[in-house]
């Protein structure tokens, strides 16, 4: 029953991160804008994670052109996020 329970949560969290990728990717920081509680933070550790394996296979293998530039575009995605939700948290407290 529990590895029932933890697929069904492991798909509905991969879900969950397909479609807040598929928002971010055709909206950008607007989509951002629209997402739930909790959904930018999801996305921004999830780039995160990926962009240490990107950087740690890049380690194993320099000369992989489509790496790095998979991990130039997930250094700039990281930093638009980042930079979004410290903003938003940055005006929440002005409002306080």
């Amino acid at each position: 029953m529990a590895s029932i329970i933890k697929r069904n949560f492991e798909k509905e969290l991969a879900d969950l991160y397909r479609r807040l990728e598929a928002a971010y990717s055709a909206g950008g920081i607007a989509a951002l804008e629209a997402m739930k509680t909790g959904e930018p933070g999801l996305l921004l550790s999830d780039k995160q994670f990926e962009l240490s394996r990107v950087s740690e296979r890049l380690g194993w293998h320099p000369r992989d052109e489509v790496g790095a530039l998979r991990k130039q575009k997930l250094e700039l995605e990281v930093n638009e996020i980042a930079g979004w939700m410290k903003s938003k948290e940055q005006s929440k407290e002005i409002e306080r």
